[in-house]
């Protein structure tokens, strides 16, 4: 299930969002991904003792999996919305957390900041 088709088969209860606010990965981490997709990919290449299909099929598979970790690490999203605040995951098969408004306790939430900017 997609986050929109969550937010519109729980509207009655979470009213309409307000904000969407998705955690975006940085540009450290996408070149690491690649510069871990590269070193692995040039192992096979480099081995002579492995043929060349064998190494174009490790190539496609370090590929997809860098893929899939990329696309796992960008899927956290927080919707404030109406009458509660959803958490989760967006892009996975888990549906997300709603938390009610009246759930929360005043003075039970604390703000954290980065240590570094």
């Amino acid at each position: 299930m997609t986050l929109q088709g969550f937010l519109r088969r729980n509207g009655q209860e979470i009213g309409q969002p307000l904000a969407i606010h998705r955690n975006r990965y940085g540009i450290g981490t996408v070149i690491g991904a690649i510069a871990l997709f590269l070193a692995l990919s040039g192992l096979f290449l480099l081995n002579p003792e492995v043929g060349p299909v064998d190494s174009l099929l490790a190539t496609a598979i370090f590929l997809l999996i860098t893929v899939i970790g990329l696309v796992l690490l960008a899927g956290e999203v927080l919707v404030v919305c109406e009458r509660a605040l959803v958490l989760g995951a967006a892009n996975t098969l888990k549906s997300p957390f709603v938390i009610r408004y009246d759930q929360i306790a005043v003075g039970s939430l604390v703000r954290v900041t980065r240590s570094r900017r």
